[in-house]
């Protein structure tokens, strides 16, 4: 069987990929891999070929996409369910520091299981996923591939039938063992995978004539613990009994290992969800400060128009007696006018003053439920978002209020002015305009408690606010409890992991043990058949002495 150089055993795809599109010699190709090498930061083994003129950025895509329209091992996995779009990307990224294969990377990252990656490269390459525990090897086929051969390219011939050779193999992707194994058998080569543990035990079954060692990975790969083979097929029923025991406790922790990789995905993406809630929560509380500091604002410039309104009237002083009795009546009706206006206000004010006592009961109740604990989570966002809403209509309302008091200010300033120009020629009316000018200034006085009102209903609604803040803290709190049990899952999968080396030290001493008794009681075996041969020909001697 022909022998490939270490550095072609450890190859790249895409070297394959060149080598068959007769666009790279084995010489290039190995020279390309020690310049790889040779690289302090990782460089891509593409960009070395196409650097050196080995081959063209042209000719690479050609190759690539011949690849591509047939599998890409991510697509498929991400077919399969095995893994997201977005593991998909991280493996990638990974896969550029690392330098691993894709497969590999996954493997690391425990993305995927040994399993789900031996069926999406059996998909890839056209390879076929079976149990090689149950299929039946034919042994007398070893005699095709070495035992060397075999055990430095994990390869295992399982059967010959008329339409060629079908193998196994730990790497479905290494294209070149199937082309050499092709070349020297003269056969078509169907190709079977498995796990790696289910590879070793039948490398055991089909080379059992001695003890050969463990398989060993391509360099980078991620593979389980191997247990190394016993030096003979054991024959003792006890024996084979307690190593297919081992076989199934084993098969069953990598079951739970990898329900515990599911676990572990389920608690990612909860957590990836809360994180994501407390941010948008994080950013609704800074909307609502927001809105709460632009309403203090304007209630600050309503207050501050209104003392400088009162101030400016109280500074008027009445004037002469000289008004005809027509500005007399015309004074009258603008009074009325801005009386009416004025009550429109206060009644639009006492609107918004239900608006806040509606606004302070949602509040309370909003606050009752989440004491109870009875209201989910999404009623409390969406009543928060009703207190939003009815925040927003309260600020617009405001500052319709405050437009309006700004144009009633300029109207009776006007008022004040053409009443005092009235109150020059008018005398006998300025006891009865300056009655009127209080009460409208006791109105405003009102008008300002009823302000004052709607602050206090503002600073409640505040602390409502610290109370969100305060939810948003238990929020993480219950986050860093998602953490502690995921290092718990993982110290868990440690554990198991502890507990298989376990179990296969303590099976391989027993394995060792029941072989050395089946040598010893060979050894007497052989010493009881000696004796017996030993008496037998005595007895012959004696049977001839008698006839003699």
């Amino acid at each position: 069987m022909p022998a490939r150089s270490p550095i072609a055993k450890g190859r790249p795809l895409l070297g394959q990929l060149l080598l068959k599109a007769g666009l790279l010699t084995k010489e290039q190709l190995q020279e390309a891999l020690r310049a790889q090498a040779e690289q302090k930061n990782y460089v891509p083994f593409e960009q070395i070929l196409i650097d050196g003129k080995v081959i063209t950025q042209a000719q690479l895509n050609a190759v690539l996409d011949e690849y591509q329209k047939k599998h890409r091992l991510g697509g498929i996995l991400v077919e399969m369910k095995a893994i997201t779009e977005e593991q998909l990307r991280q493996a990638l990224q990974e896969q550029q520091k690392a330098g691993l294969r894709l497969g590999d990377t996954l493997l690391k990252l425990n993305f995927v299981s040994e399993r789900q990656m031996k069926q999406a490269l059996c998909k890839q390459f056209g390879a076929t996923f079976v149990d090689l525990d149950t299929l039946a090897i034919d042994r007398s086929l070893a005699h095709l591939i070495s035992k060397s051969y075999a055990q430095a390219h994990r390869v295992i011939p399982i059967a010959r039938t008329e339409q060629g050779l079908t193998v196994a193999m730990d790497d479905p992707a290494d294209v070149e063992v199937v082309e050499e194994l092709e070349t020297s058998t003269g056969h078509p080569v169907e190709v079977l995978t498995s796990t790696y543990a289910a590879f070793q035990r039948a490398f055991l079954r089909a080379y059992a004539d001695a003890a050969p060692a463990a398989p060993t990975p391509p360099p980078g790969a991620i593979r389980p613990q191997p247990t190394p083979p016993p030096a003979a097929p054991a024959t003792d029923a006890s024996a084979i009994k307690e190593r297919d025991a081992a076989v199934q406790a084993l098969g069953e922790l990598e079951g739970r290992h990898a329900e515990t990789a599911r676990s572990l995905g389920e608690l990612q993406a909860a957590h990836q969800a809360l994180v994501a809630e407390r941010e948008a929560g994080a950013q609704t509380l800074l909307t609502l400060e927001t809105r709460h500091a632009e309403t203090e604002r304007a209630l600050a410039e309503l207050r501050a128009a209104h003392e400088a309104l009162r101030m400016e009237r109280e500074a008027q002083a009445p004037g002469p007696d000289t008004a005809a009795p027509e500005e007399l009546e015309a004074l009258r009706r603008e009074r009325d006018a801005t009386a009416e206006a004025l009550r429109e206000l206060t009644a639009r004010h006492a609107e918004t003053e239900r608006a806040l006592e509606e606004l302070r009961g949602a509040h309370e109740a909003l606050l009752t439920e989440r004491d109870a604990g009875a209201a989910p989570l999404g009623e409390l966002e969406a009543r928060r978002a009703e207190a939003e809403r009815k925040l927003a209509e309260l600020t617009a309302t405001h500052e319709a209020l405050r437009r309006e008091r700004e144009a009633a200010a300029r109207a009776l300033r006007e008022l004040e002015e053409r009443h005092a120009r009235v109150l020059s020629a008018v005398q006998t009316t300025q006891e009865s305009t300056r009655q009127e000018r209080e009460a409208s200034a006791q109105r405003l006085r009102e008008a300002e408690a009823s302000r004052d009102a709607t602050a206090r209903s503002l600073a409640e609604l505040q602390a409502s606010y610290a109370e969100v803040a305060r939810e948003r803290e238990a929020g993480a709190r219950k986050l860093a409890e998602l953490q502690a049990a995921h290092d718990a899952l993982l110290e868990e999968r440690e554990a198991n992991a502890r507990a298989v080396r376990e179990l296969a030290a303590r099976t391989l001493g027993e394995l060792q043990a029941a072989q050395d008794t089946l040598r010893q009681e060979r050894a007497k075996l052989a010493a009881l058949e000696a004796a017996h041969s030993a008496l037998r020909r005595e007895h012959e001697a004696a049977t001839r002495g008698r006839r003699v």
